[in-house]
């Protein structure tokens, strides 16, 4: 038997984590150091991000202040401004649809858009959105495959493959 193999059958027998969440919190502390500095940077980078967006939102909201009212720039600055806007809500919206768990994230969105189905602070209300749509929120399915052993109906009759091909060799 390999070691993949091996290793393999001992995650199926262990009952192998069925998330990441449950793997990572199975790790050793090295690895989660690892994994949160690794995080980390993301993290930093994504806060980054958001703040910058929300400086040229700003910015924009300054500008079509300034603008003479009624000018094609004010009208510009104002519709780019509202783009903004929707770009970081919908941003907010994914984030928080992921975390919810929901399989398809832009029909989620779509459909929330559709039925207005946020709160006042603009996050979407999950527990509606579930009731009324509780097919997004199914898990994918999984397969076991046994890599290497077909669907799962275990070892062949008369060993491994190369066993197999030994003794018909005659070895």
């Amino acid at each position: 038997m390999s070691d993949t193999t091996k290793a393999e059958n001992a995650n199926e027998t262990a009952g192998a984590p069925q998330d990441f969440a449950a793997w990572i919190a199975a790790q050793d502390d090295a690895t989660k150091a690892l994994y949160n500095d690794h995080i980390g940077g993301l993290k930093s980078a994504l806060k980054s991000e958001r703040d910058e967006r929300k400086g040229l939102a700003k910015q924009v909201a300054e500008l079509a202040k300034q603008a003479e009212a009624g000018s094609d720039a004010q009208k510009q600055l104002e519709a780019f401004g509202k783009q903004l806007e929707t770009a970081d809500r919908r941003t907010a919206a994914y984030e928080q649809l992921h975390q919810a768990g929901v399989s398809n994230l832009k029909a989620a969105l779509t459909l929330a858009e559709a039925d207005e189905m946020f709160d006042r602070r603009g996050n979407v209300q999950i527990k509606e959105l579930k009731e009324a749509y509780p097919e997004l929120f199914r898990a994918a399915p999984t397969t076991n495959g046994n890599a290497g052993n077909g669907t799962g109906a275990g070892q062949p009759k008369g060993g491994t493959m190369n066993e197999i091909i030994r003794n018909r060799v005659g070895r």
